[in-house]
């Protein structure tokens, strides 16, 4: 695939050893021609403990589905499976689990992955990549915060404020005081104008923020290409990205035809906003105490600020892992 051909050039000029590696040459090799998540996770094991250079990060270039053998009929999406865990609620999706080789949901190489189906998504979903590292640093932030309930999710996104390095604006957007309406005005417009991140704390479903706050019929109507933020959404199922017949939030950013998300870490499962507020926490810290840190190690390394198991498991970063953050 040329567009990952053009990464891997890319981030060698960069110093990194980048090798590019056929999934099917795994199942070979691996598992008796059987494609098997266990695969990927055993040629994992092995480069990270008999490399003479041991690998630090992994991108997935493919979507996965929840229907490998496509017995629903809504097409063969399952072009690099995923890892289905159980949870406290459902079964749910961890990409981290190929690199959790100590089983602590921590993994030990940053993983991400581009959800692509066709080779023409994967070349728009790097070029994004390249866009972002060779376009100007917004010096703005947008944080939105749901409406209270039984838990303060404008609370918890206020108290990143303080953990924010002073050359970043910090605009807030609350539903609590603002309405449905007016809230969801305010984030299209930050979006538009250019954020360097996008932070939500609230409850959410597979395609959507509460009180419809952002859609996905929202991202398809982004006209941001030049102004691309990560999106990190403390919310649920933002990022169920393997249901073959419709595409989670995180997809439709992704793959925005004017605009959207240069990448976006969110949740394939449902897990309780404790565990993501300290996650959530960790990562500000590591992003504004490390210039440029590369977002796969940010990730990772937030995954350490908490202890819930299932935050640590379903959290997937949909994006390249290697890409350094503005």
């Amino acid at each position: 695939m040329l567009a990952v051909d053009a990464l891997r050039v890319a981030r060698q000029r960069q110093g990194l050893s980048v090798a590019v590696v056929d999934v099917e040459d795994l199942y070979d090799e691996f598992s008796y021609g059987q494609k098997t998540p266990q695969a990927i996770k055993d040629f994992l094991s092995l480069a990270a403990t008999s490399w003479k250079k041991k690998p630090r990060y992994v991108l997935l270039v493919g979507d996965a589905s929840f229907d490998p053998k496509n017995y629903l009929g809504y097409g063969d999406f399952d072009l690099l499976p995923t890892k289905l865990v159980d949870d406290s609620f459902q079964e749910a999706a961890s990409d981290d689990w190929y690199a959790d080789f100590d089983g602590d949901g921590v993994p030990e190489m940053a993983v991400g992955r581009l959800p692509v189906r066709t080779a023409d998504e994967a070349a728009r979903m790097i070029a994004r990549v390249f866009s972002y590292e060779a376009a100007g640093v917004p010096n703005e932030m947008l944080l939105v915060a749901d409406s209270n309930d039984d838990y303060d999710f404008a609370g918890a996104s206020n108290q990143l404020h303080s953990l924010v390095s002073n050359d970043v604006r910090v605009v807030d957007v609350q539903r609590g005081a603002l309405g449905d309406a007016a809230t969801k005005a305010a984030v299209l417009a930050a979006i538009a104008r250019g954020q360097r991140l996008v932070n939500y704390v609230g409850h959410g479903s597979t395609n959507l923020w509460r009180g419809n706050t952002l859609t996905n019929a929202d991202a398809a109507t982004m006209e941001n290409a030049d102004r691309l933020p990560v999106f990190l959404m403390m919310t649920c199922l933002n990022g169920y990205f393997n249901d073959p017949a419709a595409d989670a939030l995180a997809e439709a950013l992704l793959k925005a035809p004017r605009g959207g998300a240069v990448a976006v870490w969110a949740a394939s499962g449902q897990t309780l906003p404790q565990g993501q507020w300290q996650m959530n926490q960790e990562l500000y810290r590591q992003v504004f105490s490390t210039r440029h840190m590369r977002l796969g190690d940010a990730a990772r390394a937030a995954k350490q600020g908490t202890t819930d198991a299932d935050v640590r498991r379903t959290w997937i970063l949909f994006g390249d892992p290697t890409m350094r953050l503005k």
